[in-house]
Parts: structure tokens; sequence; C-alpha cells
């Protein structure tokens, strides 16, 4: 639902706004860059806002409330791109696949904040994710505040996906292949699972993106369509898992 709502600020704003210069070291941003980490913002304003009406802070709530979000923008998505013109229609079907077309610094430098500090959080609180693991109850008697830690991970990680998505686009399943694999090679200790998580996904981003530039070389398939084609198939192998 992230991903729909920032690509949904970018269709409506990015492609009238070319540039929004800012007196900071890393020169200037891109104006679909900008309206689609404002969408992210609004999204995660969204699902904290429903949130609120229930009781807690579940899973549950979190996925129904995507779903149900993430059909409505959707649906706004499509009838923008029914409305543009060949090319900005184009635009956005290429933009929707996801790629790793970023060729200078500054792009990236933009990121380091947001992914550093969402990091840096997640490892401090790598205690907590251990003793979540094994149940609300048993981490709400070993002190830990279980409804706060999960805001504080709920905002960070989409503040991050949010700005990485405004960049890239969206290149999905790398995190819900990624981490399961991890978990299955060195077990569920986040001490561990943490780093080894961060560097696979890289990795494996790597390799994916490698595969799309080779596969019909000279031309280049984007990274996010390999990623969903194997996304596919591994979610489908997960929930049977998950059954046995």
């Amino acid at each position: 639902m992230l991903r729909i709502l920032t690509l949904f600020s970018m269709i409506l704003v990015g492609s009238q706004v070319k540039a929004v210069e800012l007196d900071a070291p890393f020169a200037s941003i891109d104006g679909g860059t900008l309206a689609a980490f404002v969408g992210a913002l609004f999204a995660i304003s969204i699902v904290y806002g429903i949130s609120r009406f229930r009781r807690g802070f579940s899973t549950e709530t979190l996925l129904l409330t995507g779903v149900a979000v993430s059909f409505f923008f959707s649906s706004l998505i499509l009838f923008t791109q029914y409305l543009s013109n060949m090319t900005d229609s184009f635009r956005i079907l290429r933009w929707l696949m996801g790629g790793l077309t970023i060729v200078a610094y500054d792009d990236i430098l933009q990121l380091a904040p947001f992914v550093g500090i969402t990091v840096a959080v997640i490892l401090w609180l790598s205690r907590e994710l251990n003793l979540l693991l094994a149940g609300d109850e048993l981490a709400l008697s070993r002190g830990v505040s279980v409804n706060t830690i999960r805001y504080i991970l709920f905002v960070t990680t989409s503040l991050c996906v949010g700005a990485i998505v405004a960049l890239c686009g969206p290149i999905g399943f790398v995190g819900m292949m990624v981490p399961h694999m991890c978990r299955l090679l060195i077990g569920n200790d986040h001490r561990w699972l943490i780093p080894a998580t961060l560097l696979f996904g890289g990795a494996f981003l790597i390799v994916c993106d490698t595969i799309a530039r080779l596969i019909i070389a000279p031309a280049e398939i984007p990274v996010g369509v390999i990623t969903t084609l194997l996304g596919g198939p591994f979610f489908l192998w997960l929930l049977i898992k998950l059954r046995e």
C-alpha cells in the first residue's frame, strides 16, 4: 500500500514538476521523487490513523488496512494512466516495473539518512525483536512495550521504504524473500539476522539486476520484473510450507 500511494503521488505531481532546488549539500531533488515521498508520508498517516481506531497495533489490522487502501489507490493509478498521453502512460508503466537506473551518487546520498537511521533503529531493537518472536505476553513480562516498539518500527521502516520507492520505483518481493531465506540459513536471532539480511538483500538484488541486463541483451528488463517472477512462486511455497 505504501508503494502504491508513493507511485500515485509521483504520477500526479512528478510528471509536471521538473526539479525542486534545495539549499542542501546534495544539490536538487527531482519533483517526482519529492512528490512520491510526500505520498509515502500520507500513506503512513492513513495506516496509523486507522490503527488508532482499533485496540493495539496488530499485524492483522495493518494487513487489512494496507490491502483496502492499496486497491483504492491502484484504481486511481489506472485512472490517471488512462487519462495520460502515450508518452506519460509509458513512463508510468515503466516506473511501475521498478529499476536500478541511478547513475550518480547524489540520489544515493539523499537516501543515506533514511536508510542509516532505519538500520540503526532495527539493530538497536534486536533484543526486543527476539522477545516478540516468543509472543506478546512473554515480551511484556520482560519489560518490552510491545505497541511502542511496533509503532517505532512501523514509522522508521515506512519512511525508509517510501524514500527508496520514490527513487527506484517498486521492486517487489525482495523484502519478503530475503528475510525468509536468511532465517532458513542462520536462524531467528535478530542480532545476526539483521546484518545478514542487509548483506544478502543487496547481493540478491545485484544478481537479479545482472540477469535483467543480460537475459535479452542489449535490451534491459526492469529488475522489478525479475524479482516479481521469483517472488510469486516463493510466496506460494511459503503459504504451502506454513500449512504443514
